[in-house]
């Protein structure tokens, strides 16, 4: 608790949410990635302790992690 507390304290004093935080929108890189998408998800599902989130629920292509502020 006291470390959410800090954070909590550094961000009134640097006002990150005042007035609000910014909107932002992303898209995914063109096809210059350093190396394709299944040599990602390979090493994502290879990482010690198992892979973040469900690997069904990842998107196919990398150009399913485009978004908007909100999105999960």
């Amino acid at each position: 608790m006291t470390v959410k507390n800090q954070w909590d304290d550094e961000a009134a004093i640097r006002r990150v949410n005042d007035p609000c935080p910014l909107p932002v929108a992303w898209h995914t890189a063109d096809d210059n990635r350093p190396e394709p998408w299944y040599l990602s998800t390979d090493l994502a599902r290879a990482w010690p302790g198992g892979p973040p989130g469900g690997p069904a629920l990842w998107p196919q292509h990398a150009a399913g992690l485009a978004g908007q502020e909100g999105d999960r």
